[in-house]
């Protein structure tokens, strides 16, 4: 292999253990099956006959089955699991007297686990056990024992999808020594075994649902202006520049603001008689109202009204002329 094809390969395994599995939370329950391989380490027999005994050395077994079901519950790194196995051994013929000769396993392990990188695709991990053993021979003596057992376990975990998970690895299992009699014949021996176990597990936790795409709110309109003043000359009440200007501003913020009524005030200064005066405000303020027409405001939401001399914005003596006091004040209701 070439050192790009190294680095490659590197890097594709560190994104295969860093990579989210498909977003999914780890944490839950889980349940699961596997099978396997097993091989029993040899092992010195004691044979027991009558009031004597000898020892038969480095006794070996072929190849064996294993299978177990297993069920627990992830907290995100850490698990803990309760399995049930099974293990199957045949002692090879010329091992022991009368051949044939059969070991058999089952156990019922705690199993506390510990999960790297819990969240990814590939996560390997490291575990313990302890529990129960039920160890039967078959064939020269027919008996069986219970004894006390415990296990070492490393693997790894590849998730398929956020429920189905596939797992490969090795157990380290052994136990007290299992002692089997029958009639007069007894056999003490050491039960340490080395399993490859393939599982499929499956989790009980929810498929990450696409993102919702929240709706953005559109922005609150900006407060609009709700009073303007427009001014005149001195007796007069034609709209100059300056005024439509501010006449045209109060129409677009009216239809902008939906306003439905609008309140047109008409204000004179105190030179001249009142009468005079209050017809002038009119004027003022009919004139405002045809340009707020023009600027499309509903004629029929324009309320017009003439205060005359009234109501001054400076106070002043009667008869003197004050241009703050020739005006025109609208209000957007």
């Amino acid at each position: 292999m070439t050192l790009n094809g190294k680095m490659a390969g590197l890097a594709f395994a560190g994104i295969l253990l860093t990579a989210p599995a498909l977003a999914a939370d780890p944490t839950g329950f889980y349940v699961g099956i596997g099978g396997g391989i097993n091989h029993a380490q040899d092992s010195d027999v004691e044979i027991g006959v009558g009031g004597g005994s000898f020892k038969i050395n480095n006794v070996d077994s072929k190849m064996g089955w294993a299978g177990h079901a297993f069920a627990g519950y992830n907290f995100g790194g850490p698990r803990l699991e309760l399995e049930l196995a099974y293990r199957n051994n045949k002692v090879k013929s010329n091992e022991l007297p009368g051949g044939n000769e059969r070991i058999q396993s089952g156990a019922l392990m705690a199993n506390f686990i510990y999960e790297f990188f819990s969240d990814a695709t590939v996560s390997p991990y490291l575990g313990i056990g302890a529990g129960a053993a039920y160890i039967k021979g078959k064939g020269v003596i027919d008996d069986s024992d219970v004894a006390f057992a415990y296990q070492g376990i490393a693997g790894v975990n590849v998730k398929v999808t956020p429920n189905v998970v596939l797992s490969a690895d090795y157990r380290y299992f052994r136990t007290a020594d299992p002692q089997l009699k029958e009639n007069g014949v007894s056999a003490d021996f050491d039960y340490v075994n080395h399993t490859g176990m393939v599982g499929l597990a499956y989790r009980f936790v929810q498929p990450p649902r696409g993102q919702e795409i929240q709706p953005v709110a559109a922005p609150a309109p900006a407060p609009i202006t709700r009073s303007y003043m427009v001014f005149f000359d001195f007796d007069k009440s034609d709209i100059n520049q300056q005024a439509l200007a501010t006449i045209k501003q109060a129409a677009s913020n009216a239809k902008q603001g939906g306003v439905q009524r609008l309140n047109v005030t008409g204000h004179a200064d105190r030179a001249g008689t009142e009468q005079y005066n209050m017809a002038l405000s009119l004027r003022r303020a009919n004139a405002v109202k045809q340009v707020l027409i023009a600027e499309g405001i509903p004629a029929d939401s324009i309320v017009v009204i003439g205060r005359g001399e009234t109501q001054p914005l400076v106070p002043t003596a009667d008869g003197v002329r004050e241009a703050q006091n020739r005006r025109v004040e609208i209000i957007l209701q």
